[in-house]
């Protein structure tokens, strides 16, 4: 499998106040096993009406070979 996904606690999510309301925007983080994959999750994701928000890596090992970097996909979704 190519990702992971996992739910954000709505307590630390960005809250747009307008005339008294509060909206909240749905958010999901993504974990990409490999870089060839990115493309295809966020053409999936953007079908499915959500928007890029952030891209982030990171990674660690040992040795010429072992180096193994994860990739992680922020999306929202809503105002």
């Amino acid at each position: 499998d190519a990702l992971t996904t996992t739910t954000v606690d709505s307590s630390i999510i960005p809250r747009e106040i307008k005339g008294g309301n509060c909206k909240l925007k749905e958010y999901e983080c993504v974990e990409v096993k490999h870089h060839k994959d990115i493309s295809k999750i966020i053409e999936q994701y953007q079908r499915d009406g959500w928007s890029l928000n952030t891209y982030q890596t990171a990674g660690m090992g040992a040795g010429p070979m072992a180096y193994n970097v994860k990739h992680y996909l922020l999306f929202e979704k809503g105002k």
